[in-house]
């Protein structure tokens, strides 16, 4: 399912029951630009974005100020903000398992968040024998984090608790460090986690596995 199919349809009706009437090819169109298009149509040429399959790993970093003029543009009797803010809503809790979706400024949206926890997960499974044959680390999706953007990479650095089935527990960190390829589209290149426990529990040095760098 595209990027925009699920959240259009949501947004459609949750506008109109506000009173707010925008048609779907309109919303499909502020949906493009908050993916940083201009058109509808250069979203569904990208190649980071297929129609037909889930997206790769990608962040998307929303342009509220392009949506917003695309908006005037193609609504000038209706306020941008409570549209955006619906689409924005529904592109986050609609985003696929490969999909982050970001807001800057202000904290991570829910999705940025699972898909931090997804990593974290697939990260620490390699030793779970480390931690014993049947523990898992429990992260809370409540993370806390910025992203530090540059001209050719993208890092967003979360932190958030984690616990054993021990009761032992403490902080990680995630690292996800995404490569630029337009203003609003990053694909992940490389991740990494930092565990800072308690006294006694494995640390991340004693970890077996390590992640690319791009140093």
């Amino acid at each position: 399912m595209s990027i925009y199919s699920r959240p259009a349809f949501l947004a459609e009706k949750t506008l109109a029951d506000a009173g707010i009437v925008v048609t779907k090819n309109h919303i499909r169109e502020l949906i493009a630009a908050l993916c940083g298009f201009k058109s509808l149509a250069a979203l569904q040429a990208s190649p980071l974005l297929p129609a037909g399959e889930p997206p790769g790993n990608v962040l998307l970093v929303v342009d509220r100020a392009l949506a917003s003029a695309r908006c005037k543009h193609l609504l000038p009797d209706l306020a941008p903000a409570p549209i955006l803010n619906e689409l924005v809503r529904f592109l986050d809790t609609t985003a696929s398992a490969t999909v982050a979706i970001h807001q800057s400024p202000g904290l991570p949206l829910p999705s940025l968040q699972r898909f931090a926890q997804r990593q974290l997960m697939a990260m620490t499974e390699p030793n779970r024998r480390m931690l014993g044959e049947n523990a898992q680390i429990q992260c809370s999706t409540d993370f806390s984090g910025h992203l530090l953007v540059g001209q050719q990479h993208l890092i967003a650095q979360l932190t958030g608790e984690y616990t054993t089935p021990s009761g032992d527990g403490g902080l990680v960190r995630v690292e996800l460090r995404y490569r630029t390829t337009s203003h609003a589209l990053y694909v992940l290149d490389s991740q990494d986690l930092e565990l800072m426990p308690g006294e006694d529990l494995v640390s991340a040095a004693d970890m077996d596995f390590q992640f690319p760098s791009d140093d």
